[in-house]
């Protein structure tokens, strides 16, 4: 068995009614009344925090995903150099130890470049890790 509901007529001067609607489908109209605005406030504010929680649950899905492809996810961490220096146009072993603020004797920054590049010529571009 279903209920129905008559809808109220529409608002006119022709005082023609609406058709009949099954009970439950205007619920609100049925009770007489709408939702307050309250009501409206946090059916919103329910449905931000919801899209909010599924936008970062995607965001860290994306980067887990994106680790696990790039290979860093378990692997082990490597050792980082204090510092790191690009070579530029005109550096010098001596001129990069004396800038890395390197205190006292700056022989043995001098040595531990010169170790790095095997003794060559500095190549712009070229990264070294100061000590």
């Amino acid at each position: 068995m279903s209920s129905t509901a008559v809808i109220r007529p529409a608002a006119g001067p022709t005082g023609a009614r609406r058709a009949v609607a099954p009970l439950g489908s205007v619920r609100w109209q049925r009770a007489g009344r709408r939702p307050s605005a309250a009501t409206y406030r946090r059916r919103r504010l329910a449905a931000l925090g919801l899209a909010v929680l599924a936008g970062a649950g995607l965001w860290l899905v994306v980067h887990g995903l994106a680790g696990v492809l790039a290979g860093s996810a378990g692997a082990a961490p490597r050792p980082v150099a204090a510092h790191t220096w690009v070579v530029r146009p005109g550096d010098t072993a001596w001129g990069i130890a004396l800038a890395s603020g390197a205190t006292g004797d700056i022989r043995p920054v001098v040595d531990a470049i010169e170790a790095q590049v095997g003794g060559g010529p500095l190549v712009v571009g070229e990264r070294i890790s100061l000590p």
